[in-house]
């Protein structure tokens, strides 16, 4: 209490932060989502535990704590304030909520809608959001995902996003199966417009880890660029015949092996592309059921990045990336 009696204005919002590997490890439902953000001094809480907002502040005029006030103009009801000086700031400032005009719980709900991959319609009938701002949220989560596979923060420590190489424990090399598909996306009665996207894409056994890149099918440096950027030096490449031409085993002066399928040969357990077939099959269900006009790229995206935290729950991951995309 202050010398009159007053309580003081808090300098942060939380004392009990939550630290990366009991992030990854948690696992969430919507009920206990609920509880922890149901109302709006809760959600502010719960966010600056998971360092997703800013916990504390500080005055650029005097190097002195901000503190937070009462804010009634604001949609958050809370803001940064120095008290000796005319400094205040936005709880969001920082923050992936920045720019939204969401309210924060709002904002987190879409995001664990998101994660649980509710459509388009259900996220909308849940929050009553309008179709137009939940698109505007998805593709800002997907860039997010996109940077974070891109540019992976190298002070993590987890697993990268990249694919093959060897095996830590064996020393063999990991195996990865490639191929190229097709994808047709037109309206009813259409077929003539109808517009295609070819996509190169490779998934390591073992694991399911993949890569997914748009692709011009005839474009050999593009192939080999693709391989380059995503699939591990030492890696034993497995593909159909139709990868022949791009010549991965001197790729670099050598550091992939490929082998091709034998079709002679039905018993081979090792070179087979059963896999990335399955994948293909998982890849255009999900793009007949969620695809967004104009957000193909990111959609591949997205799948990509639920393959790489396949074991992790989803929810806990993407507050994992958002924390370390946004150093609040």
């Amino acid at each position: 209490m202050s010398p009159r009696g007053r309580r003081l204005s808090p300098k942060t919002l939380c004392t009990d932060i939550v630290d990366d590997e009991k992030t990854i490890r948690e696992s969430w439902t919507f009920c206990e989502l609920v509880q922890h953000i149901s109302t709006n001094d809760k959600a502010i809480e719960w966010l600056a535990k998971y360092k997703l907002i800013s916990n504390s502040v500080t005055c650029p005029a005097c190097g002195n704590p901000c503190t937070i006030i009462g804010y009634k103009q604001g949609i958050d009801g809370k803001r940064w304030r120095c008290p000796n000086h005319n400094f205040s700031r936005s709880i969001r400032k920082g923050s992936v909520f920045e720019n939204s005009r969401l309210s924060l719980t709002t904002f987190t709900w879409l995001m664990y809608m998101w994660s649980r991959d509710y459509l388009l319609f259900e996220m909308a009938h849940e929050t009553n959001v309008c179709m137009k701002s939940i698109i505007d949220l998805i593709r800002l989560v997907r860039e997010l995902l996109e940077r974070f596979l891109e540019d992976h923060p190298a002070e993590l420590g987890d697993v990268p996003p990249e694919i093959g190489g060897f095996d830590l424990e064996t020393g063999e090399p990991k195996i990865v199966e490639i191929d190229v598909t097709k994808f047709v996306k037109s309206k009813r009665n259409e077929k003539k417009h109808a517009k295609e996207f070819w996509v190169f894409g490779g998934i390591e056994r073992g694991s399911e880890k993949c890569f997914l890149v748009p692709i011009e099918y005839q474009n050999k440096e593009a192939f080999e660029a693709a391989i380059i950027r995503w699939i591990l030096p030492g890696t034993l490449i497995v593909s159909d015949i139709w990868a022949e031409y791009l010549e991965i085993d001197q790729i670099q002066q050598g550091i992939y092996t490929h082998e091709l399928i034998d079709y002679n040969d039905s018993e081979d357990t090792e070179i087979h592309t059963r896999n990335i077939d399955k994948l293909w099959i998982r890849l255009k269900k999900q793009f007949q059921r969620k695809h967004i006009k104009f957000l193909f790229q990111s959609f591949l995206t997205e799948f990509t990045w639920r393959a790489h935290f396949k074991n992790t729950d989803k929810f806990a991951a993407l507050i994992y990336c958002i924390k370390h995309l946004y150093k609040v």
